[in-house]
């Protein structure tokens, strides 16, 4: 008898570690990026699929925007980021 698994993954989108280093590669131009644009940027640069890109929480926000928004959080503490201005970063 095979005992199921302990922990089946929710979504296939990767966890907000999984989005530091394609925040970080979209960031190194150097310019001042508007929040939505850089959320795409880096959605298109981790490969996520449409379907993906339309995941939804319980609490109706997207999935791959919040675990990009968890990313951007951890980078800002960190001091790797900042932003100049509110929902803008370089």
């Amino acid at each position: 008898m095979t005992a199921a698994p302990a922990f089946a993954p929710v979504s296939t989108i990767p966890r907000w570690p999984g989005f530091i280093r394609p925040l970080l590669e979209v960031l190194s131009d150097g310019q001042t990026w508007r929040k939505r644009d850089m959320e795409r940027a880096i959605a298109d640069l981790a490969g996520l699929t449409a379907d993906q890109l339309e995941e939804v929480l319980d609490s109706g926000q997207l999935r791959a925007w919040n675990r990009i928004g968890w990313a951007t959080s951890a980078l800002r503490r960190a001091k790797l980021i900042e932003a100049p201005v509110r929902a803008q970063f370089r």
